[in-house]
């Protein structure tokens, strides 16, 4: 994708007309490569880091199969999002993947230079997702786009008082909802909102969902997984069963 420097918006105000290049809407999935010490660590600490690195392996791939078959009759084109480094995340999600590199130091810069670089590339819309809630559906980021038709920004809060997901306008440029939020907080559902109140942005709540974060999340996603109609996620549903087995949670909540 193209660069483009913009100045921060200071509303947030209904845009006039399309980009002259408009191409339609973006989903960029924000993940990690899956190494050992590097992913998930409060999980990490308590079942092993190593571990931990594979269930969150198992996260992408389960998301990659699931998000680029939704892709294939949706209207928005599908972007990974990772830092730059000599581990390819295409060889965890798939040669066909399209990479969007972060820049920027601080992980808040990062979400807002993805705004920036699909604002460039001619997107009128943007939905950022995060890689940690293996149980997500598609139809939560073909929601998140119809809410955008009435309201500036659409947010995905999470039970751990951030959010899973995070939607918003690019055209004429994208509102930075970013700035000064304190990333991996309990404060960050809370000061985006407030970011977004300043900005004049209306904002679109969706349902809550969870993040697998703590070893506590574990039995709450396997259930989440056998639930009539969940998602398929056969990589980890293994993987939890694997972990379970080495007593490493309860499984089926049992001890």
């Amino acid at each position: 994708m193209a660069r483009l420097e913009v100045e921060e918006r200071n509303s947030c105000q209904p845009a006039r007309g399309l980009p002259p290049t408009s191409i339609g809407d973006a989903l960029v999935i924000v993940a990690k490569f899956p190494e050992a010490h590097e992913v998930k660590t409060r999980l990490g600490a308590s079942i092993g880091y190593e571990n931990a690195a594979q269930l969150y392996r198992a996260f992408l791939r389960d998301l990659s199969e699931r998000f680029s078959a939704a892709q294939a009759t949706a209207s928005y084109h599908l972007y990974w999002s990772c830092v730059p480094s000599i581990r390819v995340l295409t060889t965890v999600i798939g040669p066909d993947a399209a990479i969007l590199p972060q820049r920027g130091k601080e992980f808040a810069d990062r979400l807002y230079n993805i705004s920036l670089d699909a604002a460039a590339a001619g997107y009128q819309r943007l939905v950022i997702m995060g890689s940690d809630s293996p149980q997500l559906p598609p139809s939560v980021v073909r929601e998140s786009f119809d809410r955008l038709d009435e309201r500036d920004v659409v947010v995905g809060p999470a039970d751990d008082c951030g959010y899973y997901l995070i939607g918003l306008h690019l055209y004429p440029e994208p509102p930075n909802l970013f700035s000064g939020i304190r990333m991996s907080t309990s404060l960050v559902l809370a000061e985006t909102l407030i970011r977004a109140a300043d900005l004049d942005c209306s904002v679109a709540l969706l349902a809550p969902a969870f993040d697998v974060d703590e070893v506590t999340d574990l039995p709450r996603l396997q259930h989440a997984l056998h639930q009539p109609g969940a998602q398929k996620a056969p990589c980890t549903v293994r993987e939890l069963q694997r972990l379970g087995e080495l007593n490493l949670f309860a499984l089926d909540g049992r001890s």
